[in-house]
């Protein structure tokens, strides 16, 4: 079985599976040529808009390793494990993590590498063994790779083969002047990139707000009353992060990590800059009454996270020029319950966008 699309004019193979590989397919072969080789190849077309929402959907989930996420389509995520890697009990553990909470528990076919490089991870994930590379031998680890594990472009490859030049080894002792005649000096920056010679920066476009805060559970928890628990205890925590940086946040996202990899997200807005512990809960209180379809924590979350949106300075208040009493609903009988805090709270619950409280030009004084 095959994928094909249009690629540069022509109906082209741009994934095979084990069998249509040991055929001799390959991502790139056009279809007539493919169907040459293998007359009864069953094709698909391929999806990459739903390809790509799933990478966005797995990068998303990746973030519980790391803040530092970045997708590499069409068919990578790089991730940046440093100063994480200790939490999971060290690389090769946090390798086996990824893989059963990513691959296997999915139903996907993974490939991974750990290395001192994303240039050097891309190459051993996708043309080598996988696994974690120890700190300074990834030279070794590539000598035996194919130019292509290089993310060469095609006529640099064609160029390369063409003087007899199969392997990563082989030009590595070349040298450079004649190599950057021939090839460029692109051919270069990506084998100095490999070797960990040149820095690569991640583009990071999965990057996790400054403020916030999270928990790592020993044990899964799965009811709405254990989240809660959680809940308050990061609201408290990002109070004093937000508190420290005199700022409030107009918005707070709550991210539950599954056990099986899945994430869900929980959003509420405030009407003004908020950074009150327990209004941040009750918010929350809300948003959970209102899901229709549960948690649907399944075998529980294993790590919370809450996010601080759209912080803004938050100004100490001036003296009210009402009492307590009139400012809120005590008609009602909710003398505690500002008409902010309701506000607010009547977002979480019904999902539309309240009006906060805001000045405006009027001859009459009391308004």
């Amino acid at each position: 079985m095959a994928l094909a699309q249009t690629q540069k004019s022509a109906f082209r193979l741009t994934a095979v599976d084990v069998r249509a590989e040991e055929e001799g397919l390959f991502p790139g072969l056009t279809l007539a040529d493919a169907r040459i080789r293998v007359p009864e190849l069953h094709v698909t077309p391929a999806d990459s808009e739903g390809d790509l929402g799933l990478l966005r959907h797995l990068g998303e989930a990746c973030r519980r390793y790391t803040p530092a996420a970045a997708l590499a389509p069409p068919d990578g995520i790089d991730l940046n494990l440093t100063g994480v890697a200790h939490l999971f009990g060290g690389e090769a553990a946090l390798a086996r993590q990824i893989a059963s909470e990513m691959g296997a528990r999915r139903g996907l076919g993974l490939r991974l590498a750990i290395a001192d490089t994303p240039g050097m991870a891309f190459a051993v994930a996708r043309f080598g063994a996988g696994g974690v590379v120890a700190q300074g031998v990834g030279a070794q680890a590539l000598e035996a790779l194919p130019l292509a594990a290089l993310r060469l472009g095609p006529d640099s490859l064609e160029i390369l083969r063409s003087l007899g030049l199969r392997q990563i080894g082989q030009i590595g002792g070349l040298p450079r002047a004649a190599l950057a005649r021939r090839l460029g000096e692109a051919t270069l920056h990506r084998l100095d990139e490999a070797m960990g010679l040149r820095a690569v920066p991640l583009d990071i476009r999965l990057a996790l707000p400054p403020l916030r805060t999270e928990r790592r559970l020993f044990e899964p928890v799965s009811e709405t009353q254990q989240v809660m628990q959680v809940i308050g205890d990061l609201a408290a925590d990002l109070s004093i992060l937000l508190d420290e940086r005199r700022l409030g946040a107009r918005g707070l996202c709550l991210e539950l990590f599954r056990v099986d990899g899945a994430v869900r997200q929980l959003e509420v807005s405030a009407g003004a800059p908020l950074r009150d512990a327990a209004r941040m809960g009750a918010l929350f209180t809300e948003r959970l009454a209102r899901l229709n379809e549960g948690l649907e924590a399944d075998f529980g979350f294993d790590q919370l996270r809450l996010l601080a949106l759209r912080p803004e300075p938050l100004i100490p208040s001036a003296v009210e020029l009402f009492t307590p009493g009139e400012r809120s609903l005590a008609h009602l009988g909710l003398e505690n319950l500002p008409l902010s805090d309701l506000a607010d709270r009547l977002a979480a619950r019904t999902g539309v966008v309240m009006a906060g409280l805001a000045p405006g030009d009027s001859h009459g004084a009391e308004r």
